[in-house]
């Protein structure tokens, strides 16, 4: 039997409800479970998607920095997301940031690259051949970046050479890439334990503005930059107005470029360009100068001297020799005749030359010839000396002879000219080169009369004159002499006859006798190359000209260079035999520009024994021309140029060192546009270190960068955030 209770059905209903609302509760948790763990799925996936397109950006700005440096960035699409790209530079530095988007999720991405040419990842760079390596070890050549692009050194091979690169390996250690257009020679590729391309192509030398009128080219740079130690520019030429060594109190003529170098130098105490900001020494040497020069040590004296005639006329002059003549006096001719170019100079007597410069003999039509000549004396002389002619003539004539001239270059300059009817007969003007220069003018007029000088200082030495007939029929000579303390131009000298006749008038300037100042590692004579000095200057007779000569620190950039015609260059940089050095000298340049550009070699040949252990240490950019400047320029619009230099056959770099104890230390990047040559000759405890310094290539010229050739990006760091 069932009882019902008062009130139960009230308490099961509660429950059933109760359990209602739980259930639901609980349906509605899974539910919203599900939802949630669905929306995180979604946001997962779209911070993935970001990320992915964030590292799409930063691989996109590798790609367009390794084509042009000066990509700015870009925003694009990948799928369905977005990636934002910002690229600030800083020198070679090159900031990137990248954010990646995906609906409403969002990274961002940070790296930090350097960004170099390809060019400028190679430790040495030759556009014809490189040869590393003699017989003798101590030659590194190192790469101390640490990936595979970059190199310890490439030839570019341009003029198809049988070989590009030579390396023996028993003088020559090489630590990094070897690449080239050609073949490679010395090593085995195969076994090589870094890159080794046979077939790595050509790559772009950059284009240096050396000459042009741009403000920014070295040479505008150089003209426009003064030293604050005596306000004077930094371009060196002698005799060229516009240069320090025409400046008052300098005075350096065309032959002592090299000097006033050294006298710049001289004068400097401390590091050379700290004080000035971006320098650029920049030195053209005239055409043919020596690097050498000779300074004048006595004043020029007149010994004695004789006229002579020949009478009523004879096929022969005949001057007697001035009797007072010693060894190494200098002697001056000066021999008139008849007939113009209708007559001819048959015989000279032994060791007399005719003077350079001008035209000489000079005709003045068929009436007069003069034809001027020169003579060391020996130390045994004939009595006279005789002259023949193709017809019997009328002529005079005179010897000048002069102590103290300098007997290997006795003559500086020289120049005749006709001179027309009258009394009055005029040399040309001419300008020295050197102080001290005897100035012997010569004169004749067709007629017999006697020669009185105009210009005052102007002192006769001789007067001679044909005898027999009418004046006109006759010939007349003077010699004159006039010293010239300072160099430079002079005015004409003029001389005055006793009747009008048409004559000819020639000068010459004698050179004083001087002792050399020579750089030892040179064959004397050599042109056009600046000689950084490795001791004091010091002439033939061992005596000191320039005390602090040698260069001990340099600050900034030392250009010698001289356009020739077109593309072809000059001018050549060497170090004076570092063996001789009495302390070590260091360059660099790290404001961006090269350390040496040289328009023709840069030569460091090297033997001996120190007299302590010395460093020569070179930090920046060294550039050797070679003879050929960069073609092309100023094209519109520029791409259509070629910045790549021309390929030369000459030498560039030139380093044969066998000084004992002396390192030779070169970081950056060293490059030529011809052939470059680096060996230890001697066995010895002196080194050459060729070393890329990415250190010492943060700051690059601007003409290196950005090349068509492409750039290698350095990773410098690498970050991420949300």
């Amino acid at each position: 039997m069932l009882t019902r209770l008062r009130g139960q059905e009230g308490v099961a209903l509660v429950t059933v409800l109760v359990l209602v609302i739980v259930l639901t509760v609980m349906g509605v948790a899974m539910v919203d479970l599900v939802l949630t763990e669905t929306a995180i799925a979604y946001n997962q996936g779209d911070a993935v998607a970001a990320q992915f397109a964030a590292e799409g950006g930063i691989a996109r700005a590798l790609y367009e920095l390794s084509l042009n440096a000066a990509w700015p960035g870009i925003t694009d699409t990948l799928g369905d997301g977005q990636y934002q790209v910002t690229v600030t530079s800083s020198g070679t530095m090159r900031t990137i940031v990248s954010v990646g988007t995906r609906s409403g999720a969002r990274q961002i991405l940070n790296a930090a690259v350097k960004v170099l040419p390809r060019f400028a990842v190679n430790g040495l760079v030759g556009n014809t051949t490189v040869t590393l390596g003699g017989a003798q070890a101590g030659l590194t050549v190192e790469n101390v970046l640490p990936f595979e692009e970059t190199g310890a050194l490439h030839a570019n091979n341009r003029l198809g050479a049988a070989t590009a690169v030579t390396i023996n390996p028993a003088g020559a250690s090489v630590i990094g890439s070897v690449t080239a257009n050609g073949t490679i020679s010395g090593i085995t590729c195969a076994t090589w334990p870094w890159r080794c391309d046979a077939l790595f192509g050509t790559i772009g030398f950059p284009r240096l503005d050396m000459d042009s009128a741009d403000p920014a080219s070295y040479r505008s740079r150089a003209l426009a930059t003064t030293d604050p130690l005596d306000g004077l520019n930094l371009f060196f030429r002698g005799g060229d107005p516009a240069s320090r060594c025409s400046a008052p109190g300098w005075n350096f003529a065309l032959r002592e470029t090299q000097r006033c170098w050294d006298r710049y130098i001289n004068d400097r105490v401390g590091t050379i360009g700290a004080a000035i900001a971006n320098s650029v020494f920049y030195v053209q040497f005239n055409p043919s100068e020596r690097t050498q020069y000779a300074l004048s040590t006595s004043t020029i004296t007149h010994r004695q001297s004789r006229g002579g005639d020949n009478g009523n006329g004879d096929p022969t002059l005949i001057i007697t020799r001035p009797p007072l003549v010693v060894l190494n006096d200098v002697m001056v001719a000066a021999i008139t005749v008849r007939g113009g170019s209708i007559t001819t100079i048959t015989s000279v007597p032994a060791g007399w030359t005719l003077v350079p410069g001008g035209t000489n003999p000079i005709d003045n039509g068929t009436t007069l010839k003069m034809a001027v000549y020169y003579k060391v004396a020996t130390a045994a002389e004939p009595v006279s000396y005789t002259w023949g002619f193709s017809s019997s003539e009328k002529a005079s004539g005179g010897i000048q002879a002069y102590v103290n001239v300098d007997t290997a270059e006795p003559i500086d300059v020289a120049l005749g000219q006709t001179t027309p009817s009258g009394t009055d007969h005029s040399t040309p003007g001419v300008t020295t080169t050197l102080d001290g220069a005897m100035l012997v003018a010569s004169f004749a007029a067709a007629n017999g009369a006697t020669w009185t000088p105009q210009t005052p200082g102007l002192i006769e030495r001789y007067g001679a004159a044909s005898g027999g007939g009418p004046q006109p029929s006759r010939t007349t000579s003077e010699g004159t002499d006039q010293l010239q303390a300072t160099g430079g131009a002079i005015g004409v000298k003029t001389s005055r006859t006793g009747n009008a006749a048409v004559g000819i008038a020639h000068i010459v300037a004698l050179v004083p006798r001087r002792v050399t100042v020579d750089c030892v590692g040179l064959a004397g004579g050599t042109t056009e190359t600046l000689c950084l000095r490795s001791r004091p200057a010091t002439d033939s007779t061992a005596v000191i000209q320039y005390a602090t000569s040698d260069p001990r620190q340099v600050t900034g950039m030392i250009a010698v260079f001289r356009r020739v015609a077109g593309t072809a260059v000059a001018g050549g940089i060497n170090f004076e035999n570092v063996s001789l050095r009495t302390a070590n000298y260091t360059q660099q340049s790290l404001t961006g520009d090269p350390a040496l550009v040289a328009g023709g070699q840069i030569r460091l040949v090297s033997s001996g024994f120190p007299a302590a252990p010395r460093d020569v240490d070179l930090a920046g950019f060294v550039y050797a021309f070679a003879g050929l400047d960069n073609p092309g320029g100023g094209c519109v619009p520029p791409s259509t140029c070629s910045n790549d230099l021309q390929g030369s056959a000459g030498s560039g770099i030139d380093m044969q060192h066998g000084a004992n104890q002396v390192n030779v230390i070169l970081r950056g990047v060293i490059a030529s546009n011809g052939a470059v040559a680096a060996l230890d000759t001697a066995a010895n405890l002196g080194t050459v270190t060729i070393r890329y310094d990415s250190a010492v290539t943060d700051v690059l010229p601007a003409a290196f960068m950005p090349l068509a050739t492409g750039n290698a990006l350095l990773v410098v760091s690498w970050s991420a955030k949300d």
